[in-house]
């Protein structure tokens, strides 16, 4: 078990030394991790496991002594270079090892472990091998994640929620960009969303809007976030244009996924949305126009999206509002609702007078109004 075990001569007793190693080998066996030694090579190679390896990753002390290469070929993929590279800074400098990483068992799970070792030294001085211990933290790391999930994820849709959108948006926006880019933001605000709930209840609402999430989440670009922000509200930052009919193809994209229809079952659903895009670099700014330009949308009938225009977003707010209001107290005509027998299902469009699954504008249309 040790390295260094002291040398008999024939017939010469060591006295006390087996009864040492038993006490030892008992310890280190009845501890609640496993206990290691490792040459000071590239690999880490094992000179000693103790037996708790074999129920946590379920391979034997037998396999981990035979095979140099387990340690190595056990980490994961995305961890192997940088604990390697703790080890080696640790054989190198004999500074203490500690590193947290995850290793694959034999059976497939990911096995998250804290590695604590030192380097054990000789009578002089020279560097022997490495001795330490793992200690299987998985529990505790799926405990954060969830703890992070919570904090930073709506739990509904599985989007990024408010406080996490803002993160975002602040790190998009401070990316360094080539001449001409930008951050775009989309704000996006379902239209009448609370009729559904009112006509549905809130289960079916919620149903609708996890659903919406997740074709939202789909409809963005690797390296751009989604975001719901509370009801019925949602955000993209596409952290990079380089002109502004990407951001328009990207609300033409996400207009086209929210208004397809969604099947719940006993209903068939259909919600149109309005969206409103701002581009620029200070979040506050991006905030405050995408915000206004979603209001000017949703009072352009059929619009579907706009982008801001200071000119025309200070009064388009102002309307917007007070319709907004007003509509929570009477029925308004732009909220039909539209009933369709389908073989026993009820198919029903909430926000726009047409009941349809393709987008209610067009490309040319939209830009003629942004250019005038």
């Amino acid at each position: 078990m040790d390295p260094q075990r002291p040398r008999s001569t024939p017939g010469q007793a060591q006295p006390g030394y087996v009864d040492v190693v038993r006490r030892y080998r008992t310890l280190v066996e009845q501890l609640p991790l496993v206990v290691y030694i490792d040459a000071l090579d590239a690999a880490s190679s094992n000179l000693f496991t103790s037996p708790q390896i074999e129920p946590l990753l379920g391979y034997t002390i037998d396999e981990w002594k035979s095979d140099a290469t387990l340690f190595v070929r056990t980490l994961h993929p995305e961890d192997r270079d940088r604990v390697l590279t703790a080890h080696a800074r640790t054989h190198a400098t004999l500074e203490p090892l500690s590193v947290e990483y995850r290793l694959l068992a034999r059976d497939g799970r990911v096995v998250w472990v804290r590695d604590e070792g030192v380097v054990v030294l000789g009578d002089a001085g020279e560097p022997l091998y490495l001795q330490g211990y793992l200690l299987d933290v998985t529990a505790e790391r799926e405990a954060q994640e969830q703890l992070r999930q919570m904090a930073l994820y709506d739990p509904l849709t599985g989007l990024a929620n408010r406080a996490f959108f803002h993160e975002q948006l602040q790190q998009a926006t401070a990316l360094r960009k080539e001449d001409g880019e930008q951050t775009a933001l989309l704000f996006i605000d379902l239209n009448h969303f609370k009729e559904v709930n009112d006509r549905f209840g809130h289960d079916m609402g919620d149903a609708v809007l996890a659903r919406l999430g997740r074709r939202i989440q789909h409809g963005v670009r690797a390296g751009d976030a989604a975001a719901r922000l509370g009801g019925d509200e949602f955000a993209v930052v596409l952290s990079s244009v380089t002109e502004p009919a990407e951001a328009a193809k990207a609300a033409e994209r996400l207009l086209d996924r929210i208004v397809e229809q969604i099947d719940l079952g006993a209903e068939v659903v259909a919600v149109a949305a309005s969206i409103g895009i701002a581009l620029g670099d200070e979040p506050e700014v991006l905030l405050k126009e995408a915000d206004a330009a979603m209001y000017r949308a949703k009072a352009t009938r059929d619009a579907g999206y706009a982008f801001f225009d200071p000119v025309l977003d200070t009064t388009a707010v102002e309307r917007s509002r007070s319709t907004a209001a007003s509509s929570r107290s009477t029925s308004s005509p732009s909220s039909t609702w539209a009933r369709v027998p389908s073989q026993g299902t009820r198919r029903c469009c909430v926000g726009s007078t047409r009941c349809t699954a393709a987008s209610p504008h067009s490309t040319s249309s939209r830009w003629r109004r942004r250019r005038g």
